[in-house]
């Protein structure tokens, strides 16, 4: 799956969190993955990265950690309100 193809699809699934490319965030080519609106994003039941709320997926929602898993990514925190993900 290319890297615009996983965005889009996170966008779609998740209105909202705002995914983009990483280079956008840092101004380096990597295939990583930016979630713009981490910090204000929610899924009706719950913030999209709380560390001390998702203690078991490491801060990242549940759902957003599944279905970066089946795109091939993980998720992992650059601070306590930005959400990156990086390919598997």
């Amino acid at each position: 799956m290319t890297l615009q193809k996983a965005i889009d699809t996170l966008n779609q699934k998740f209105p909202g969190c705002d995914a983009a490319p990483m280079v956008e965030f840092n101004g380096r080519e990597t295939d990583g993955i930016w979630f713009r609106n981490s910090e204000g994003y929610s899924l009706s039941d719950g913030p999209m990265i709380d560390t001390y709320y998702w203690e078991d997926t490491f801060g990242t929602h549940p759902k957003v950690e599944a279905a970066l898993k089946s795109l091939g990514y993980f998720s992992e925190a650059y601070d306590s309100g930005t959400l990156m993900a990086y390919k598997i």
